[in-house]
């Protein structure tokens, strides 16, 4: 492990480069985006939970893999022809409109709207963390990234935990569930006036000046690229996994409570704990990387995950399904957000934000679109209890036979390139 001092004079001269301003508007904004999200996401699948029931959000998910494919069409080719920070107050003020637009729809009466209101949640967000991480990526070198990101991870995991405790604040029928988006659209517009003191990004055609933006750009990128299909491999393994537990546990949460604006608030107190767990493992994310290394940081996530799903398959309590719940998000937030980030520095401006986008935006939300097709079609042909956590708990172990070959990968593309790797 290195010294303290010598990580310290390392992250202040990395820091130095940035600007300090800049990197406080990075940390405000990083905040910030997962606030809105724990107003939106306890607020939204209340509402279509009260409209649609549990058992049929796989069909939300299944429309939010194929409206994410359109988006990471359209990211690419904008990502070909814009910088980073270009991007990211149209992405802005586009997510706060859309939402102004669906909110208006859903007070008129239209119980459609809550179904793609539903879509805009799971797809506003990633596009956003997914901006703010390569804005990150184009900025940090790996021997900073290693604290950093765990730092922002805190940091993000604080915003969410304040904006947890704010939709618990909001919750009750005298407020009304609507009316607690519109705090969101308002916060979306606020960041957008922060985008001129964000970190600068080099222009993607400084390293890749053929290229010619266009819809399929992300997907060329990867397709050339054998490391980011490794990379691809495991985030779908682990999403479908943590799909495949989140399944359970909306089951079970409706089964417990019963009225909408309890569930509401329960809901928020989970990820409140969630994000506060995910607060604590970011703030320690860059000593656990430093003890552990790279690898078995990687190695360690599903192996704690299959304990708590075997011991949910044994005691099938809403307690046990709750603390699976917190120890996947959690982990997915926190220590397994870093690592990966950490797998995308050795590429190249154009890997770190067209293929990355198709990486992260697309398979994150195209995964839990194959889960819920896979879900519905278990829920279909078998009877047996706790059928998503044991078939979750396959996949966690493929998810970690696949880690190894994936390392190995990260390291040899790092020594080709002449990067630093971890």
């Amino acid at each position: 492990m290195s010294a303290p001092n010598s990580n310290w004079q390392t992250i202040r001269a990395s820091l130095s480069e940035v600007g300090w301003l800049p990197l406080l508007v990075l940390g405000v904004m990083g905040f910030s985006i997962l606030l809105t999200y724990e107003i939106a996401r306890p607020t939204v699948e209340a509402l279509y939970q009260d409209v649609y029931g549990s058992e049929n959000e796989p069909w939300a998910w299944l429309g939010v893999a194929f409206l994410v494919t359109v988006v990471v069409g359209a990211y690419s080719r904008a990502v070909g022809r814009r910088t980073l920070n270009q991007m990211l107050p149209r992405i802005l003020l586009l997510s706060a409109l859309s939402l102004v637009g669906l909110l208006v729809m859903v007070e008129a009466g239209q119980e459609w709207a809550i179904y793609l209101l539903y879509l805009w949640k799971d797809i506003y967000i990633v596009v956003l963390v997914e901006l703010f991480w390569s804005i990150s990526n184009s900025v940090f070198p790996a021997h900073a990234a290693k604290w950093l990101y765990g730092v922002f991870s805190c940091i993000g995991g604080l915003g969410a935990f304040t904006g947890g405790r704010l939709a618990k604040a909001l919750s009750g029928a005298e407020f009304g569930l609507e009316a607690s988006l519109w705090v969101v659209a308002v916060f979306l517009v606020a960041l957008a006036s922060l985008s001129p003191w964000i970190p600068r990004t080099p222009d993607k055609k400084a390293d890749a000046p053929s290229s010619q933006p266009s819809v399929f750009a992300g997907f060329r990128v990867v397709r050339s690229s054998a490391y980011l299909g490794s990379v691809l491999a495991i985030i779908v393994l682990t999403q479908l996994a943590i799909t495949a537990i989140d399944y359970d546990f909306k089951m079970a949460v409706e089964v417990a409570f019963p009225d909408k604006f309890d569930r509401q608030g329960a809901l928020a107190d989970v990820y409140s704990t969630i994000n506060v767990l995910a607060l604590v493992l970011g703030f320690w994310g860059g000593a656990i990387l430093s003890f552990l290394g790279l690898r078995n940081t990687l190695v360690s996530i599903p192996l704690v995950l299959a304990g708590c799903i075997v011991s949910f398959v044994l005691f099938p309590a809403y307690g046990v399904m709750m603390v699976t719940k917190i120890a996947s998000k959690s982990m997915d937030y926190s220590l397994f957000r870093t690592a990966k980030e950490l797998l995308y520095l050795p590429l190249s401006q154009a890997e770190k934000t067209e293929g990355k986008a198709v990486v992260d935006i697309l398979t994150y939300r195209v995964a839990k679109g194959i889960a819920s097709a896979i879900l519905l079609g278990l829920k279909a042909v078998s009877a047996a209890p706790r059928a998503a956590s044991i078939f979750s708990l396959l996949l966690v172990g493929v998810w970690l036979a696949v880690t190894f070959p994936l390392y190995r990968r990260y390291k040899q593309v790092a020594q080709e390139r002449g990067v630093e790797s971890l």
